[in-house]
């Protein structure tokens, strides 16, 4: 007989199997920031782009109706490029887990603006964050925050193991949403190709067209094409 899982692995588990599931990138990445906040006690778990270059970041976070300091997108964005996290991935590439202390010192960031006007307000001193893309020179990212205490080494590795398997799973959605795209566009494309018109050509003979758009000579066009002669002598 197996012996039973412990609880915190049973937890990584059922994360997993759920990560799986088949998601379109918006729902995904509100379940990813919602999870990990079950397996890592968090206070705000947030999915973020940034792009230091352009000082431009948007986001988006967990709990969903956590109060914000009004502009905090754009402080964010304005400050970024004093993100250590942030400006590491930019340069190196290298999306390893890792803190913001791992790069400076906790008083050496209280120093910054970014802290200043982003962190300490929100009073979530400690963070730690993983690299999921870079994407059109926008760096992905998921970003775990909290006060009372520092992020643990266990927590650290914990994130890291869970960081593939979340790039994958973005992977699997971009997919999803791609083809959900393209299916709806095709059944637009069907809905249209089934609007067909009835239009008479002398001296009693009909012709079945597409409303796709008007010949130069007064007929229809289908696709560019002026549609052929698909049915005639309707009249008994």
């Amino acid at each position: 007989m197996a012996a039973p899982k412990s609880q915190p692995h049973r937890k990584v588990f059922e994360f997993l199997h759920d990560l799986y599931a088949i998601r379109s990138c918006d729902d995904l990445t509100m379940h990813i920031v919602g999870a990990i906040s079950s397996l890592i006690p968090t206070d705000i778990c947030s999915y973020n782009e940034m792009n230091s270059r352009r000082r431009h970041a948007v986001y988006k976070m967990w709990p969903p109706n956590r109060s914000m300091i009004p502009d905090a997108p754009e402080i964010l964005g304005q400050y970024s490029y004093q993100h250590p996290l942030v400006t590491y991935i930019e340069r190196t590439k290298d999306f390893t887990t890792r803190k913001i202390t791992d790069f400076v010192t906790q008083r050496q960031f209280r120093r910054t603006g970014l802290f200043n006007e982003l962190y300490h307000p929100l009073r979530i001193p400690y963070n730690m964050g993983a690299g999921v893309a870079m994407n059109r020179h926008c760096l992905v990212a998921i970003g775990l925050n909290r006060g009372g205490r520092d992020f643990t080494p266990d927590e650290l590795a914990l994130l890291e193991i869970l960081r593939p398997h979340i790039v994958q799973a973005f992977g699997n959605a971009e997919t999803v949403t791609k083809m959900r795209e393209e299916l709806a566009a095709l059944t637009r494309a069907m809905e249209d190709m089934d609007r067909a018109v009835l239009f008479l050509t002398p001296p009693r003979t009909y012709s079945v067209g597409h409303t796709m758009s008007r010949s130069p000579v007064g007929g229809l066009r289908f696709a560019g094409k002026t549609p052929t002669r698909l049915a005639t002598c309707l009249a008994p």
